[in-house]
């Protein structure tokens, strides 16, 4: 292989390694935007099924509108008195 052909063959290689970094970069950031927006989701739902919880709602009403099951609206209604 002559020189020009190794130079060529790097910077190729090169081109296709900065394009699967630039990838895994916005993989990551998708990721991360996802897990942050699904956090804060679940933190809200959880203050509306406290808040539901202090004004005497339903177990089962509580799981149909929040779509938790009632375990898990039990397990934070464990919280609550903590």
């Amino acid at each position: 292989m002559n020189s020009d052909n190794f130079l060529y063959e790097y910077w190729k290689d090169e081109d296709v390694n900065e394009y699967v970094r630039e990838v895994e970069i916005a993989k990551a950031e998708e990721k991360a935007e996802k897990k942050g927006f699904d956090d804060g989701f679940d933190n809200a739902s959880n203050e509306y099924i406290k808040n539901m919880l202090l004004n005497g709602a339903d177990l089962k009403f509580i799981s149909k509108v929040s779509g938790k099951s009632t375990k898990e609206i039990k397990s934070l209604k464990k919280q609550m008195t903590i």
